[in-house]
C-alpha cells in the first residue's frame, strides 16, 4: 500500500496528524469513496520525471540513421532519416480500494499513511486460482469480503514493533479487534508484544467473534503473560488456533493454559513448543485430554510441546 501524505490538521502528542480532509473510515468502507484525485497513486510523479524528449519515461526519439550506399564509378555518402518510432503511451495505473468493513484493516492502512508502520500483509484464499481471481478483482477496482468467498481473511503484522511501541497504538490495536468482524487470522510474531501487549489482546478477544487462529509466537510471554489469554478461554469459543511457541511460558503458565482448555470448545490447535514447559505442565494437559480421567475430554487435537524441558 502506498504511504499517503499527511495533510494539515491539529498534530496528537506522537507528533501525527489525524486531520487530513480525507474520510478513511469512509474510503475502506467503500461509502463516498473521494475523486481518483484525491487517492495517492501507486507510483509518484517525482519517479517518472520527463527526458529530454518530454517522454513520459525519459526517453529521446532515436537519432537518424546514416547509410552509405557504394557504387562502381562513383562513391557518396547520402544520409536518410528513418520516421521516428511511435512512443507507447503508459499504462493507466491501477487503484484497488479496500471495501473490507475491517477495523483491523483500516487502523494498519491509517498506521501505514503516517509511516508508524512501514508495511503489513493480507492475504486470503480463492478458489479458481491466483491468476483467475486477479482478473476478475483489478476491472473491479475493490476488494471486498466476497473476493475471499468463505475462506476469511489473513492480517501479518510480523516483524512489526508498531503494536508495543506506545500506550496509544496498544490502545487502537485492542479497540480494532474488539469492533473487526472480518479478520479471522491475526499474526504478530516478533512484534514485541510481551506481557502487556498479551494482556491487551486477550482483553480485546473477549469482545471478537471473528478470530479463528491466533499467532503470537516469539513475543518474550511469560506466565504473567498467559494467566489473561487463559481466562479468554473460558468466554470466547470462537478461537480454533493459538501458537505461543518460542516465548518463555514455564508450567504454571502451561497449567493455567490446560486449564483453560479443558472448558473450550472449540480450540483444536495449541502450539507451546520451545518454551521452558516442564513435566508438571505437560502431565497438566494430559490429564484433560484422558478420557479415563475426564468424561468429556477437551476437544483440543493438535498440542505441540516439542523443545521443552520434559524428561
Amino acid at each position: 500500500l502506498p504511504n499517503a501524505k499527511a495533510g494539515g490538521g491539529t498534530t496528537s502528542t506522537n507528533g501525527r496528524s489525524d486531520n487530513d480532509g480525507l474520510d478513511y473510515g469512509a474510503l475502506f468502507n467503500g461509502v463516498g469513496d473521494p475523486d481518483d484525485d484525491d487517492l495517492p497513486p501507486l507510483v509518484s510523479s517525482e519517479q517518472r520525471a520527463p527526458g529530454p524528449s518530454g517522454s513520459m519515461f525519459g526517453q529521446s526519439a532515436p537519432a537518424p540513421r546514416q547509410v552509405r550506399h557504394e557504387g562502381v564509378q562513383n562513391t557518396k555518402d547520402t544520409t536518410q532519416e528513418d520516421p521516428p518510432e511511435e512512443e507507447e503511451a503508459p499504462a493507466p495505473q491501477r487503484r484497488l480500494v479496500f471495501d473490507l468493513d475491517s477495523s483491523l484493516v483500516d487502523l494498519a492502512c491509517h498506521w501505514q499513511k503516517y509511516s508508524i508502520l512501514g508495511h503489513f500483509n493480507l492475504s486470503g484464499h480463492a478458489d479458481e486460482g491466483v491468476e483467475a481471481w486477479g482478473e476478475k478483482l483489478l476491472p473491479k477496482g475493490v476488494l471486498s469480503l466476497a473476493d475471499f468467498r468463505n475462506h476469511g481473511v489473513e492480517l501479518d503484522l510480523s516483524d512489526t514493533h508498531v503494536v508495543a511501541s506506545g500506550f496509544q497504538e496498544l490502545e487502537e490495536f485492542s479497540g480494532a479487534i474488539k469492533r473487526d468482524s472480518t479478520v479471522t487470522s491475526l499474526r504478530l510474531t516478533r512484534a514485541k508484544i510481551g506481557n502487556s501487549g498479551a494482556s491487551w489482546i486477550a482483553g480485546a478477544l473477549m469482545r471478537n467473534q471473528a478470530l479463528t487462529e491466533l499467532v503470537l509466537s516469539s513475543n518474550g510471554i511469560t506466565d504473567e503473560g498467559i494467566d489473561p489469554i487463559a481466562a479468554v478461554l473460558d468466554s470466547n469459543n470462537v478461537l480454533k488456533k493459538i501458537d505461543l511457541s518460542d516465548n518463555r511460558i514455564g508450567s504454571r503458565g502451561a497449567q493455567q493454559l490446560a486449564s483453560g482448555v479443558s472448558r473450550n470448545r472449540s480450540l483444536t490447535e495449541l502450539n507451546l513448543s520451545r518454551n521452558s514447559i516442564g513435566d508438571q505442565g505437560a502431565e497438566e494437559f494430559l490429564a484433560i485430554l484422558d478420557v479415563a480421567v475426564r468424561p468429556k475430554p477437551a476437544v483440543l487435537r493438535v498440542l505441540d510441546l516439542s523443545g521443552n524441558s520434559i524428561t
